[in-house]
């Protein structure tokens, strides 16, 4: 028989200060290859902290029960001996199984039946979250299982927390496809669904809770990775349950990242950067738009799919004086509620039946009572509805007959009117109702002239600045239309078409990229439209034709720019424009210079978020809302967020060293935590530790394993070790180091020194 790893003992003083630090060891125990998922906990509440694993090969959770060295164990011997890998009867360990019958994901201990035992939960493609109770010390009961979610196929997905006292023990947050979950348990560990809430992205892991402290509410973080904003934040509200996701800056493809301290007043974030393979630490706190920095991100989403922006409508449903959101979902018959926070933001959204086929809505407080109310429209349904909230949900939508297939709607609160598009074999026309003693009427209807394709979008601009709203119609491979309103009023019905005109110059034109806005600052808004390259400011003159008033280009003259508008983000009383680079998925800043010509000055990355449309928020209101086909995107350019900001970084001396793992440490309980490093590649694990301000030392490195390159069977993970998990395993109130390496598990305990330090590398 060949040995195919050596693990080098160890045996080393860290660090030579008040209050050395020593390691021992490796203590190697031997799993099976399919082992993932350390976990820990005192599971048989003995004092003792004990490992718990996940074991694919056998189908099976694994718990290593600590016990007093040279304890004999009282469990029945095997048989079946294997006499090259002996198991000795004064292991520190003691191995239970908790058979699951599948392979599993991740794990997470702890007790969520509130009966003071830890209980076992984990995750899996067939099964997708199970909780197994202990219903005494070493008895489990039969596996209770949830199947209503896709659960993530990698470990750090979950954590036990406490989050409410209605049940009896933990609550578990759980990151799943598109989603974050937040589970209950009852007195026999069932799961109950809590909360809700869909993310950004499919994919999420390193999983985090930071603790509530001051103004700042409990918290949840995680990772994503190859977004440019990786990092993830969303808060916990104890009423509402999960609020937005925030994203943060990091880098896309950073292997890990750690919180240094998570119930710090501003937490440190470590990281790996992943083309220097340095570290660095990142410090959350707040920021401002005169910082330089990247704007803030909330992201809110539904899971609903939309292509076009009114699939949103703001609007006070509840009439508590805060505008909320209401958001289509044509697929799954129903709508959304977003409710408005005080502060500004929108609570997680809540679903409400409706038609099915639902892609336009539009709010309108039709009896002045400060309340909006919400029309429906369904394309499959071909019918528009009109429902309410009556203090406890929106009502089931009631019809209003419209003749033809309606397509899109849009209120004017100036008439009191419900436009709608709407098409009748091969004519597109316009109609407006309004409400009567004889309920919802159409005032007027009629057909666009020469307009044979289905538009694409409704817009109320008074582009003649003439003072009154008019609408803009798009119309794909199409002249944009304008319909003066004060004229439609006036005219008779065989001449209705006199008051629609065609805007030459403005073919193809999409409301993505268009916006409005005083150019000039004469107290008139100009339409700003979008092309690759620059942006243009135009309106009608008294004829109705179009009118440049100015142009504008963008860094560079093949971005694809969309979203144009003006936005003073910087608090200086004068506007910058601002546009979005679809390929760089970015805005671009463009000051206006003495001149009055706005030029191109910095860039703000977005994300993975493509935007279809800008919300008018209202005036006075600095939130900048962009709509996207499966979220929107909250930015509160109007004060101060939180932001990360890099505080040192640290290079190891190692030669061809590239990190791969962080793990934090308090392995010297008096001087602040320490670095575990481990480079999975060249297979070295360093500790090193951060002195203040700006310093750092390396206190140890050493290979865990030296390879036999002659071996030919197996040989694990391409980065070994694999995991790491920090706990007290030898019961002497100090932190020791385990990892998981190939079919092993190696425990590193801090003790006295017995061994020859000339066997550690330093």
């Amino acid at each position: 028989m060949r040995i195919l790893f050596i693990y080098f003992l160890l045996a080393s003083t860290l660090f030579a200060d008040n209050a050395a630090v020593q390691l021992t060891g490796p203590e190697v125990m031997k799993l099976d290859w399919g082992v993932r998922a350390l976990a820990k906990a005192d599971v048989d509440q003995d004092g003792r902290e004990d490992i718990g694993v996940i074991n694919n090969d056998r189908a099976r959770v694994e718990i290593y029960y600590q016990r007093p060295p040279g304890e004999i164990s009282t469990h029945g011997r095997s048989l079946k001996r294997n006499r090259w890998e002996p198991v000795l009867e004064d292991s520190r360990f003691e191995m239970e199984g908790v058979a699951s019958g599948i392979a599993m994901y991740d794990l997470e201990m702890g007790d969520i039946t509130g009966d003071g035992l830890p209980d076992v939960v984990y995750t899996s493609k067939d099964e997708p979250l199970v909780a197994v109770a202990q219903l005494e010390k070493g008895v489990w009961a039969e596996k209770r299982e949830y199947d209503g979610l896709e659960a993530l196929p990698w470990n750090s997905t979950m954590k036990l927390v406490e989050l409410s006292d209605v049940y009896p023990g933990l609550e578990l947050v759980a990151l799943t496809k598109n989603r974050l979950v937040v589970f209950a348990f009852d007195e026999n560990a069932d799961p109950v669904k809590l909360y809700e809430t869909y993310r950004m992205d499919s994919t999420g892991m390193d999983l985090d809770v930071l603790p509530a402290k001051g103004d700042k509410p409990l918290r949840f973080s995680y990772r994503v990775p190859g977004s440019v904003r990786a990092l993830r934040i969303i808060e916990w509200d104890p009423e509402n349950g999960p609020g937005a996701e925030l994203a943060f800056s990091l880098d896309a493809t950073s292997p890990s990242i750690a919180w240094i301290d998570p119930a710090a007043t501003d937490p440190e974030l470590v990281l790996i950067e992943p083309r220097t393979g340095r570290l660095r630490i990142e410090r959350l706190e707040k920021s401002s738009p005169d910082s330089g920095e990247d704007w803030p991100l909330e992201y809110y989403s539904t899971g609903a799919e939309t292509d076009f922006p009114e699939a949103y409508a703001r609007g006070d449903y509840n009439g508590d004086g805060i505008d909320d959101l209401a958001v289509a979902d044509a697929a799954n018959a129903q709508i959304w509620w977003l409710e408005g926070n005080p502060d500004g933001g929108w609570k997680a959204p809540r679903s409400y039946p409706s038609f099915q086929g639902v892609e336009s809505l539009a709010a309108a407080d039709i009896d002045g009572d400060g309340q909006s109310e919400l029309f429906v429209l369904s394309k499959n349904e071909t019918i528009i509805g009109l429902t309410r909230w009556n203090g406890d949900r929106f009502v089931f939508p009631q019809a209003i007959g419209l003749s033809g297939d309606p397509k899109k709607i849009l209120w004017l609160p100036e008439k009191q009117q419900l436009v709608a598009l709407t098409s009748q074999k091969s004519d597109q026309q316009l109609a407006f109702l309004a409400q009567t003693d004889n309920g919802w009427t159409i005032e007027k209807q009629f057909t666009l002239p020469d307009v044979r394709r289905e538009p694409s979008g409704i817009l109320l601009a008074d582009l003649d600045q003439n003072g009154s709203q008019d609408l803009l119609i798009t119309i794909p491979r199409d002249g944009a239309r304008y319909v003066d309103l004060a004229m439609v009023d006036g005219l008779p019905d065989d001449r209705v078409n006199e008051a629609i005109f065609e805007i030459d110059g403005l073919r193809e034109i999409d409301l993505s990229n268009v916006g409005l806005g005083d150019i000039n600052d004469d107290g008139l808004e100009e339409l700003l439209v979008a092309s690759d390259g620059f942006v243009r400011a135009i309106y009608l003159d008294t004829d109705k034709r179009r009118t440049v008033l100015d142009q504008f280009n963008s860094r560079s003259g093949n971005d694809h720019l969309s979203i144009p508008h003006l936005r003073d983000i910087d608090g200086d009383g004068v506007t910058e424009l601002l546009i979005f680079d679809q390929r760089d998925k970015s805005f671009q800043v463009l000051r206006r210079d003495d001149a009055g010509i706005y030029r191109y000055t910095r860039t703000v990355k977005f994300g993975d978020f493509n935007p279809i449309a800008l919300m008018d928020m209202g005036e006075g209101n600095q939130d900048m809302v962009l709509l996207g086909k499966t979220a929107l995107v909250r930015s509160p350019l109007g004060g101060t967020w939180e932001a990360l900001r890099t505080v040192t970084t640290y290079e190891s001396d190692l030669d061809d060293i590239v990190y791969n793992q962080i793990a934090i440490a308090e392995l010297n309980q008096t001087s602040g935590a320490e670095f575990i490093l481990i480079d999975g590649q060249n297979n070295v694990l360093e500790i090193i530790k951060r002195t203040p301000p700006d310093g750092w030392k390396s206190a140890l490195h050493f290979n865990v394993f030296e390879e036999d390159l002659h071996y030919g069977g197996r040989k694990g993970a391409p980065l070994e070790p694999r995991e790491v998990i920090l706990g007290d395993f030898t019961n002497d109130g100090l932190q020791d180091i385990v990892l998981l390496v190939h079919d092993r598990l190696l425990l590193y305990p801090q003790g006295e020194n017995e061994l020859d330090a000339g066997k550690a590398v330093n």
